[in-house]
């Protein structure tokens, strides 16, 4: 039935999603904190600040989902990212292959503020919208390796901040490491996650890694990225690869790759409103 439909549309979607996320961390690597800085709360809220201050993006983006045992599916999406000192804005619209083109996301967060975000998911075969609400956003779908709480732009004072290691080489970045922990049962149930840890460049100010275990207690999601693309000023992985263990065995991988990225003074905040969204790529 519909609803039926609607949600493996939603559980395809999560899947090409996760770079939304990914744009909107970027960092900085203009000396705005020094190597030996050591407040993790001041290490992550200029994480999360670094992306807004860069100018909107635009590109193309690859996204290859392999379930252990099982056959991978490849999608390729355009998504537009402009954010500010309050807001970020982001959009993908699903290119191909034919059978879900037209699908897509559009999501306006306020992640320092009390002010409720909008996300919309909009199903091009059933030419409907669908508002996603918070409690939505940790559900893990079709055995894969994202969530709607992999898109978002939490409010860091949500969340409790710990330095577990002032420096850990990952490749060539020397990084801190920082474990985030929820302050409230709510924000632990829409992350889906008991804690997270970063791994953040510190030349970068950009995650390099992540590890976090789920609510659920069953299995432990891990992302790596690499090949860093400098947007004047800003950095982001060309490649990340997101993995889900469960008793030490791999359920599933998604591979993202950038095809394209670029600053694009022409994206706007009129790109990012459901009737955007439905008029397709």
């Amino acid at each position: 039935d519909s609803s039926m439909r609607l949600m493996k549309a939603a559980q395809f979607l999560v899947l090409c999603t996760v770079p939304l996320a990914a744009l909107s961390r970027v960092g900085a690597g203009d000396g705005r904190l020094t190597p030996e800085q050591r407040d993790p709360r001041v290490i992550m809220e200029a994480v999360y600040r670094a992306g807004a201050e860069g100018s909107p993006r635009a590109g193309r983006l690859r996204l290859r989902t392999t379930p252990s045992g099982g056959v991978a599916r490849e999608r390729v999406m355009q998504v537009r990212y402009r954010g500010d000192a309050n807001t970020r804005r982001s959009l993908l619209l699903v290119e191909g292959p034919a059978e879900v083109r037209g699908t897509g996301f559009v999501a306006i967060e306020y992640p320092f503020s009390d002010r409720s975000s909008e996300r919309w998911l909009y199903l091009a075969n059933l030419k409907r919208s669908t508002r996603i609400a918070g409690g939505q956003m940790s559900g893990s779908f079709m055995g894969s390796d994202l969530s709607f709480a992999d898109l978002s732009q939490p409010d860091p004072g949500r969340f409790d901040f710990e330095l577990l290691k002032a420096s850990e080489q990952v490749g060539q970045e020397d990084c801190w490491v920082i474990r985030a922990r929820a302050k409230d049962p709510r924000t632990q149930e829409e992350s889906g996650y008991l804690e997270v840890q970063f791994w953040i460049s510190k030349a970068k100010l950009s995650m390099v890694r992540m590890r976090a275990p789920l609510s659920n207690g069953k299995a432990i999601k891990y992302m790596e990225g690499s090949d860093f693309l400098q947007i004047e000023r800003y950095w982001t992985p060309r490649h990340l690869v997101i993995r889900t263990v469960e008793g030490g065995q791999l359920r599933s991988e998604s591979v993202l790759d950038t095809l394209e990225l670029k600053a694009d003074p022409s994206v706007s905040d009129a790109d990012f409103t459901k009737q955007r969204l439905e008029l397709g790529p």
